[in-house]
C-alpha cells in the first residue's frame, strides 16, 4: 500500500510541472514569429517582454491567461470543426498563407499591442484587436468569428 502510494506521488510530481507549463503560450517571446495556414487558425498575439521589466503584481500573467481565455472560446464555438490555436509572445508576426505571405507589426499602444489574427487557406486574415484590454477579446472574437469562418455557433446568443 505504501509503495503505491509513493509510486502515484512520484507520478503526480512528474505530471503536474507538465500541466502548469502547458498553461503558457506555446510560442516563447520573440522578435518575430511565422505561422504558416493549413486549416482555419486563430493566432493570439501578446508582447514579447522586455528587458528588465517585471511582473511584480502579476497582471501580465493575468493578461496573457485572457488571450488564452478568448481563443479557447473560439475554438469551443467552432466545434467540431477543427481550428487550430496559436499563441505568439510578438510585435511582429508574418502568416504563409499558401504561396502569399502577410506580417503584421503590432503597435506598442494597447489597443494595437494585443488581439487575434483568423485565418484560413486561401482568404484574407482579419486582426481583432483587444479594444479595452485583453480581456475584451472574449467578447469582440466570437462575433468576429462567427463571420470569418461563417459559423453561427459563435454569435452571442
Amino acid at each position: 500500500m505504501l509503495l503505491a502510494l509513493g509510486e502515484t506521488l512520484a507520478t503526480l510530481a512528474t505530471v503536474a510541472p507538465l500541466r502548469a507549463a502547458a498553461a503558457e503560450p506555446a510560442t516563447p517571446p520573440r522578435t518575430a514569429v511565422t505561422v504558416t495556414v493549413t486549416g482555419p487558425t486563430a493566432i493570439g498575439f501578446f508582447p514579447a517582454d522586455e528587458p528588465g521589466e517585471p511582473d511584480a503584481d502579476g497582471s501580465r500573467a493575468e493578461a496573457l491567461a485572457h488571450v488564452q481565455f478568448a481563443l479557447d472560446d473560439v475554438a469551443q464555438c467552432l466545434r467540431p470543426d477543427a481550428l487550430r490555436t496559436e499563441f505568439a509572445r510578438t510585435r511582429t508576426l508574418t502568416i504563409r498563407n499558401g504561396a502569399f505571405g502577410r506580417t503584421f507589426r503590432f503597435g506598442a499602444d494597447w489597443p494595437h499591442a494585443v488581439g487575434i489574427v483568423l485565418v484560413r487557406p486561401g482568404r484574407a486574415p482579419r486582426v481583432v484587436y483587444a479594444t479595452a484590454g485583453p480581456g475584451s477579446l472574449q467578447e469582440v472574437v466570437p462575433p468576429a468569428a462567427a463571420s470569418y469562418f461563417a459559423a453561427p455557433s459563435c454569435r452571442p446568443r
